[in-house]
Parts: C-alpha cells; structure tokens; sequence
C-alpha cells in the first residue's frame, strides 16, 4: 500500500477574515491515501491568503505571505505527484451510458418539465 504522509501548517491570519479562522483543514494532518481532495479548496486558499495579506510590510517584502502560498502550493504538488501512482481502466459501460445522456440545447435548458 503506497501512502503520503503530509503535515499542513497553522496559518495565522488576522480575525477579521472569517473563512480562514474557521477552516479546519488549515490545522490538519493526515494521509493522502485514495481520496480526491477539492482543488476548489486550496483555490480559495490562495485567494484568502492572498486577500487578508498585504504584498510589502514597511517597503519589504513579505515573506511571511509567500511562505503561507507555497505551502498552499506545495500541498497541490504533492497531491499530484501522489495521484500518479493511480491508473484507470476504461469502462466500456460507462462510455455507453455517458454518449447516451441527452445534451440540451440553450432554449431546452431553462425550461420546466
């Protein structure tokens, strides 16, 4: 069995930014072991971080931010390397079902049945 051991970092943000204060994937740790984690989540990390966080403090520039980023984006890079030891088999009865799904066109989408 092939694991990755990760270990995520508090992030200290200011208060002020609720998403971040009360996300508790920032204080995990854990094993990367067949799960497919969001990407939608790490986004908004770096969005957050990035929000609550000024460029430069006093003139310089702040690496306490950066470091904060790479670590949102080395868990990305893990994950992805992790992800290359799965392969996938095509299902044929998948693929049969997938074609047969009706596709709308724009005026049949919006309407009720």
């Amino acid at each position: 069995m092939y694991c990755v051991y990760f270990s995520v970092s508090k992030v200290k943000i200011p208060r002020d930014v609720k998403y971040l204060t009360s996300c508790k994937h920032l204080s995990c740790q854990g094993v990367v072991q067949g799960t497919v984690p969001y990407l939608g989540t790490f986004l908004t990390d770096l969005t957050m971080i990035d929000t609550a966080l000024s460029d430069t403090t006093d003139g310089l520039i702040n690496f306490d931010k950066r470091r904060k980023e790479f670590e949102v984006l080395a868990q990305i890079k893990l994950l992805q390397s992790a992800s290359q030891i799965y392969t996938f088999q095509e299902d044929e009865r998948f693929w049969a079902w997938f074609d047969a799904v009706r596709v709308y066109d724009e005026n049949e989408r919006y309407t009720q049945f």
